[in-house]
Formats: C-alpha cells, structure tokens, sequence
C-alpha cells in the first residue's frame, strides 16, 4: 500500500509511515523512523545425529518455533491532523488494528495485525506533536505486501 502522497503530512527528512486499517477505512501516519524487530523463538534439537564422538558432546542445534515481532515507531503528526485511528485504538477494548509499514512512497516492508501499546506524545510546539509507541505483533507478518 503506497503513501497517498496528496495527504502527506511529513514534516522534514525522507520519512516513512504507517497505515492503519480498520472498518473506519485507512490512516496514512508519518513516522520519523521505527525499528522493526522479528525476534525468532528457537527450541533445542538434539539427537544422536549430534553427537561429537571425538569429543564426547553433543552439538547444539535449533529449530525455529515462532517468531514475535515488534516495531518501536517514532513520529510526528500536525495537530490539525491529529491521528484519531491511533489515540481511539488506545482506548477501546477492539482487536488488534491491521498496520502496513512503509519503507518509502513506494515500497512496503510488509503488514499484519499489531497492538499499540506504550504511546507518548509531547506537548505540541508550532503544531506539531511528537509521538512514540510500540507496536506489538498479534498473529502473522506477512514481508514485502
């Protein structure tokens, strides 16, 4: 899902952005950066296939489980553009909000359905709000769509 760069609301810089998507229809947010983190959950294997006889142990070996995926989002909106999709998920007991992550206004990193947990914003100075949040994957990620 590309940037709709005619409500594009970058502030400086060669920022990306979020889209939320919910039943309200989609909210393109500017981000001044995130970083996303795919930490992979790995069980032990091991059996008699590693094992060193030379040296008497075993060697380690894994296999992926899962995998848990954050995004600590930085950025900054306009106060007359106050980002409702956001600040109204904070306080519903809704599902978790399908998101898109933008690489640049035509490349996406991917999507999947996110909570949004630990948002700050400061106080606005010459309209403009700066905000943190995380977001906490809750089911698939699904790379480059």
């Amino acid at each position: 899902m590309a940037n709709d760069n005619n409500n594009d609301d970058r502030l400086t810089g060669k920022q990306s952005y979020i889209v939320i998507s919910d039943d309200d229809g989609d909210a393109a947010i500017p981000i001044t950066s995130y970083l996303f983190t795919a930490d992979r959950l790995m069980t032990p294997r091991m059996n008699s296939v590693h094992y060193n006889g030379e040296i008497g142990q075993f060697s380690t070996s894994q296999v992926a489980v899962a995998v848990a995926t954050t995004v600590a989002v930085e950025g900054r909106f306009r106060l007359d553009k106050v980002p409702a999709a956001i600040i109204g998920r904070l306080y519903s007991d809704e599902d978790a909000v399908m998101i898109y992550l933008g690489l640049d206004a035509g490349n996406v990193l991917g999507h999947g359905r996110f909570d949004i947990r630990n948002f700050q914003c400061d106080v606005p100075i010459d309209d403009t709000v700066n905000f943190t949040c995380m977001l906490l994957g809750n089911g698939p990620f699904f790379p480059n769509e």
